[in-house]
């Protein structure tokens, strides 16, 4: 029979809690309260490696959003934005024989339409990137 032991150097406080631990009932030796705390340790170290995966996948999606670009354009087409998932404008292009006759009050407008667009495509866009990733964690 091969008997594993192990040799762990506590502090006076440490030593109290374990006490403590088993004045309490909560725990009948140290050697159950030790089992417990490496269980624990092991779940901890388990959760600790899913978040960093998961971490690593978000991070992969964050760089794919720079990538996709998206177009939104004014009602009557006058105005176009072309921005990236990470809401970085690209480009902006204006027909100006839309708007040649247009005042200053139609300009705006056309922009802000434009701009209301490309904001909904952009948010659709993350909605979906962030639903794409596969996550390890339970909740």
């Amino acid at each position: 029979m091969i008997e594993k032991t192990m040799t762990v150097k506590l502090s006076a406080q440490e030593i109290a809690w374990v006490n403590e631990q088993i004045a309490t009932g909560d725990y009948a030796s140290e050697g159950e309260l030790f089992a417990d705390s490496i269980a624990m340790h092991q779940a901890y170290n388990d959760l600790v490696d899913r978040l960093s995966k998961d971490n690593d996948r978000w991070h992969q999606s964050e760089a794919a959003l720079e990538c996709n670009t998206v177009e939104g354009r004014s009602e009557d087409g006058a105005i176009t934005i072309h921005m990236n998932g990470q809401f970085e404008v690209r480009a902006v292009l204006v027909d100006s024989d839309e708007l040649k006759s247009a005042d200053a009050r139609t300009c705006e407008r056309a922009i802000h339409a434009a701009l209301r667009d490309v904001l909904s495509k952009v948010n659709e866009l993350r909605t979906q990137q962030v639903n794409s990733v596969p996550s390890d964690l339970p909740f």
